[in-house]
């Protein structure tokens, strides 16, 4: 499909994100990446890594992919899905921590609300997720 048509869908309502265009973009240059390098499977971006570092960098090549996006999703897969190789909580940084700091630590209504109110009491200390 191309771009334009792919970007129309996500506009469609009800739209894919506060900002349809711009998020069908990324969705479709994603999709792109993952169709291309790792034959049209995204679990692919994770198999058979060998380190936490691999895996790091495989998720920051993704697009959309920023510094704190990429540990946070190395923390999710490892804590929800035992993709657990050498060196991941090196590669998740803070994220790796027993904290409910980010979606990597929710499994649920009550870990959602953890999170949501670990998030709210740093944001009034003035501090950010990663500290």
């Amino acid at each position: 499909m191309p771009v334009d048509e792919f970007v129309a869908v996500c506009a469609d309502k009800p739209a894919i994100h506060r900002f349809p265009a711009s998020m069908g973009r990324r969705i479709y240059e994603l999709c792109t990446v993952i169709a291309t390098d790792y034959d049209g499977d995204g679990t692919n971006v994770w198999k058979g890594v060998e380190s936490g570092r691999t895996l790091a960098r495989r998720l920051a090549e993704l697009p959309g992919f920023g510094p704190e996006k990429t540990k946070i999703f190395v923390a999710l897969l490892a804590k929800r899905f035992g993709i657990r190789p050498p060196g991941w909580e090196q590669a998740a940084g803070v994220f790796a921590d027993d904290t409910p700091r980010s979606v990597a630590d929710i499994d649920g209504p009550a870990t959602l609300a953890e999170v949501r109110e670990w998030k709210r009491a740093q944001k009034q200390a003035g501090k950010t997720k990663q500290q």
